[in-house]
């Protein structure tokens, strides 16, 4: 099968009109939401404007101007500024032109979608289902309208389990290795997965599982995959080895994100109270480690000094308080699939109905879980993504929106239960 699956299911003529109706219905909703909430675009919740317009002044990748950054990851930035670049040379404002690609990849994932449960072999009806829930998700269509990463990790993640669910080839290797390096500059929580997946497949060689041909042809795939991750990778390495002086393949945030999970406040306020961290109390917080942090000697401009107190910092709560890590540690993973938007987010009408819509989504999900064998070892790139971020974000900081990326496989899972695999889906039901 093609590599790009998309391709040949626009030559199915059975396929192409649901297919058509849908990408135009996500496309709408996406550009009601991106014209209705337009302000957001030119928020910088996470800094990306800012360093993106530093790479268009010449500065480089700085958050502050002449001081070089490894805090964000560098692909969406990079992308924001080839957008606003775009923007200005068709006579289009910058924000315009990353509207355009907000919309144009959050459209793209719902055909993705459908090309995922397609290569899982689901049903006409279930590709329908499960590019239809990608397509009204309220997360994704609410992030659609942000400066921030969650529209294109989503994308991305899902071409990558398109792609890895696709007929073994070279091609495919090289493309997979790419699609996941291209993940992890935009989102460095997806090591994770790569680290699970890659361990999962050198089981299944040695076990000499029957969908593995031959134990040198699954390892010379496997080395081309890491060989293609690494050079995809290796530009941000080198320009962190020459700036910092060490090759970085993440980020500088991982020890703040630690610390932001694992802190006595965290654990009184959120864990055991129960409450939602106010801004002030959070202000009040970081002010207190960065004051921690300066009577150690380290300055505001040293990340790597930081990252590396603060990860310190945050191991040390861990150690200290075990069973209070534990609590957060459920905390978090229940924050991470949270059905329930935080109250004052929105009304309390649009609340009831986002939360019936993932309340039915996850429910039916974890049935699909249950009986996850019958859709077969396809469906095994998906669940250790799911498994991977949830442990991630069981440790490190969580909320709804870090689920973003795992969207379209939990769509696909719970198309699977409401419309099961039949002869038009491909073939019968069946273990692997």
């Amino acid at each position: 099968m093609s590599s790009l699956p998309l391709l040949s299911l626009l030559r199915n003529g059975v396929s192409r009109r649901p297919l058509f109706v849908v990408l135009a219905a996500a496309a709408v909703l996406r550009i009601g939401v991106v014209c209705w909430k337009f302000e957001n675009l030119s928020t910088d919740t996470d800094s990306y404007l800012v360093i993106a317009g530093n790479i268009l002044a010449g500065e480089g990748f700085c958050s502050v101007a002449g001081r070089p950054t490894a805090f964000r990851p560098p692909l969406y930035p990079i992308l924001v500024a080839v957008c606003k670049i775009s923007g200005e040379t068709t006579g289009f404002g910058g924000t315009i032109g990353l509207a355009a690609m907000q919309i144009f990849l959050g459209t793209a994932t719902c055909g993705l979608a459908w090309g995922f449960a397609s290569r899982l072999k689901l049903s006409e009806r279930a590709r329908l289902l499960a590019a239809v829930a990608v397509a009204v998700d309220p997360l994704l269509l609410l992030y659609t309208s942000h400066a921030m990463t969650e529209t294109l990790v989503t994308f991305l993640v899902t071409l990558l389990l398109v792609v890895v669910a696709g007929a073994r080839s070279r091609r495919n290797s090289v493309l997979t290795g790419v699609v996941f390096g291209l993940a992890v500059l935009c989102r460095p929580s997806l090591w994770a997965f790569g680290a699970l997946a890659g361990g999962c497949f050198l089981i299944r060689v040695v076990r000499k599982k029957p969908e593995v041909p031959s134990r040198r042809e699954a390892l010379r795939s496997g080395i081309l995959v890491a060989i293609s991750v690494l050079l995809t990778v290796a530009p941000w390495a080198i320009r962190n080895a020459m700036v910092f002086g060490r090759p970085l393949l993440m980020t500088t945030h991982g020890g703040y994100t630690l610390l932001l999970a694992n802190n006595p406040v965290f654990y009184e306020q959120v864990v055991e109270r129960g409450q939602v961290w106010s801004a002030q109390s959070l202000q009040d917080w970081q002010a207190h480690i960065d004051q921690v942090i300066s009577v150690q000697g380290i300055s505001k401009t040293d990340e790597l000094a930081r990252d590396a107190a603060m990860r310190e910092m945050a191991w040390k709560h861990i150690r200290q308080q075990p069973g209070r890590f534990a609590r957060s540690c459920l905390t978090r993973a229940l924050r991470f699939w949270s059905f329930r938007p935080q109250a004052g987010a929105a009304s309390w009408s649009v609340r009831l109905a986002v939360s019936a819509w993932y309340l039915a989504v996850l429910s039916v999900f974890a049935v699909g879980l249950v009986r996850i064998r019958v859709i077969g070892h396809d469906a095994l790139p998906a669940v250790l993504l799911i498994v991977s971020l949830t442990g991630v974000h069981a440790v490190f900081w969580s909320n709804a929106r870090m689920r973003a990326p795992v969207t379209v496989a939990v769509a696909s899972i719970a198309a699977s239960v409401v419309f099961p695999r039949n002869a038009t889906g491909g073939r019968t039901l069946e273990s692997v």
